[in-house]
């Protein structure tokens, strides 16, 4: 509903871009991290390795997916800039 009210009141607001741009990428995302994590519960037997394999996995996969297709250019750069900041205060 919400989507709806700013396709009506906000007239730049592009529908196809926000799915496309939001949606699907987040779908995508949602989706890799589920089959990794159904693999991982199939193919691991113990259940320490299998808690520590999603445990360490699931968000690497997640961070990377959302940095490579989550995110767009501008975002990225700010992020890197962020980062570089953080290794700055860090010295």
């Amino acid at each position: 509903i919400r989507v709806l009210c700013l396709k009506r009141y906000y007239g730049p607001f592009s529908l196809l871009r926000y799915v496309f741009g939001i949606i699907v990428p987040g779908l995508l995302i949602t989706v890799a991290g589920i089959a990794l994590c159904m693999f991982v519960h199939h193919h691991v037997e113990s259940a320490g390795y299998r808690f520590l394999a999603i445990f360490i996995l699931v968000p690497i996969l997640v961070a990377a997916l959302t940095y490579l297709i989550g995110i767009n250019k501008k975002e990225k750069q700010f992020l890197k800039q962020f980062i570089k900041k953080i290794k700055i205060s860090v010295k």
